[in-house]
């Protein structure tokens, strides 16, 4: 491999941690989350076609499989994108996680101003403490005031969507 002549196929090779990097939510931008990638991973394919002279017949696998298109420019350019997917999907997975906690902690500010009214504490931030099981934690809600809440998230989904259930003890 030619650093300079291969410039294209290595990039293309890490777009997914670029790709995990995208601050695009599926929910909100679905044409953009499929059609970014895409346009992307097209144009550094043309970039590498061009620059390196090697994988003109390939251009279409490349654009759709890239894993394959990378396999014939060079195999080991196929185990950095194995490394450079995996790496984006836990970025993902961690922000799927956090979002979920941004979102249990609102719940929890809701439950208390229910009961307490608008001199209810908020919530500033939960804390997972165990993972139960893929969709049930336990955690810990801290409070503006000081207070620690115990605090059951449950997710699941109705409908394709998304839901959250939250019991916070001591509210």
């Amino acid at each position: 491999m030619d650093f300079k002549r291969d410039v294209f196929a290595i990039l293309l090779a890490l777009l997914p941690l670029v790709f995990g990097l995208l601050p695009l939510d599926y929910e909100t931008h679905k044409i953009a989350f499929y059609l970014v990638p895409f346009i992307i991973t097209s144009i550094v394919v043309a970039m590498d076609i061009r620059h390196s002279k090697e994988g003109k017949s390939h251009a279409l696998i490349g654009i759709i499989l890239t894993p394959l298109y990378l396999w014939k420019r060079s195999r080991w350019l196929v185990l950095v994108w194995v490394l450079a997917f995996g790496c984006a999907w836990l970025m993902n997975e961690s922000d799927v996680q956090d979002q979920n906690l941004g979102i249990a902690c609102n719940i929890v500010s809701q439950l208390a101003h229910e009961k307490y009214g608008n001199q209810a504490a908020q919530c500033v931030r939960v804390k997972v403490v165990e993972k139960v099981t893929s969709d049930f934690w336990k955690g810990i809600a801290s409070m503006d005031n000081g207070n620690d809440l115990d605090v059951a998230i449950k997710f699941s989904e109705k409908d394709g969507n998304p839901y959250l259930y939250v019991t916070a003890q001591g509210l």
